[in-house]
């Protein structure tokens, strides 16, 4: 009797645990389970969308370089009235030389007000395959790489469109992509990788001089390329930007750098690229009360 007991307080915490780590399942259903080879991924079209496997690299890691606590001192931007300095230098917040959507602001201040406002409207974290509207989600839900193609929407371009035709235009440069499905892969950071490689500039990843770290710029963070955020306008103290970024916490715009390492760090210069590469969006694009 007593040993019945024992076994059923087992399996009814082990039933807890599983229940509580719905990321988890979600995870391996999406194919962002760690691996030895960084350009894994699987090749079902039905599968869902990046960093749904967020939450058990947090655990795993350790919430000191995932979920970085602040002080109260440092929970709040640092007033950037006077400017902040590093090495007798001010730092300056850059604007891009490009507009592309004529709107009278540079490309880089409408990433900032893209990613701001998808912060603000604070999507429930759901990565799963959209069928319809192209495959793009409503704007009350979303995962990580849909706070980036919202913020370069802002701007006028459509990821989306970008990396869909790169994938057919360079296949070997996206061996992850083993059938290509274009409701999906624009929203995979490991397939978004190689786009910001060959076509963006890259920049320190080793937070060596705040300067270098601007409002608008790609942040992919590892391990294992699991997350990816873009950089805000507002500072720390430590002169680095706050991240937008959705991995279901509460603060979408938050103070994340520099205590988390980072795989990949990237600049979209759009007069330094191809015009053929760089596409639209397009009028209705993400479908009936989406855009």
């Amino acid at each position: 009797m007593k040993n019945r007991v024992v076994l059923a307080v087992v399996l009814t915490l082990t039933l807890l645990f599983f229940t509580s780590c719905g990321a988890s399942t979600n995870s391996e259903k999406s194919g962002d389970k760690p691996s030895s080879n960084p350009t894994e991924n699987v090749d079902d079209k039905k599968e869902d969308g990046d960093c749904s496997g967020w939450s058990n690299v947090s655990s795993a890691v350790g919430n000191s370089n995932l979920n970085h606590e602040t002080s109260k001192d440092e929970s709040k931007p640092a007033d950037n009235k006077a400017g902040f300095t590093f090495e007798g230098k001010k730092i300056e917040n850059i604007k891009a030389s490009t507009d592309f959507n004529q709107n009278g602001l540079d490309d880089y201040t409408d990433f900032v007000n893209g990613a701001r406002k998808d912060a603000r409207i604070h999507p429930k974290y759901d990565g799963k395959y959209i069928g319809k509207n192209n495959g793009y989600p409503s704007s009350s839900v979303g995962v990580c790489t849909d706070v980036v193609w919202r913020a370069f929407r802002e701007a006028g371009y459509s990821v989306r469109s970008m990396v869909n035709a790169d994938i057919k235009k360079n296949p070997k440069r996206y061996p992850m992509v083993k059938k290509p499905s274009h409701n999906i892969d624009f929203r995979r950071v490991k397939t978004l990788r190689p786009f910001w490689q060959a076509y963006c500039k890259s920049l320190e990843i080793e937070y060596k001089n705040p300067s270098e770290w601007q409002p608008g710029d790609i942040v992919i963070f590892n391990p294992n390329d699991y997350h990816i955020g873009m950089l805000s306008d507002k500072r720390n103290k430590l002169g680095f930007p706050y991240v937008f970024h959705n991995q279901g916490q509460f603060e979408r715009e938050e103070d994340f750098l520099p205590n988390i390492t980072v795989s990949g760090h990237f600049r979209f210069e759009a007069d330094k690229i191809p015009a053929e590469v760089l596409k639209a969006w397009q009028n209705n694009e993400a479908g009936e009360g989406n855009n």
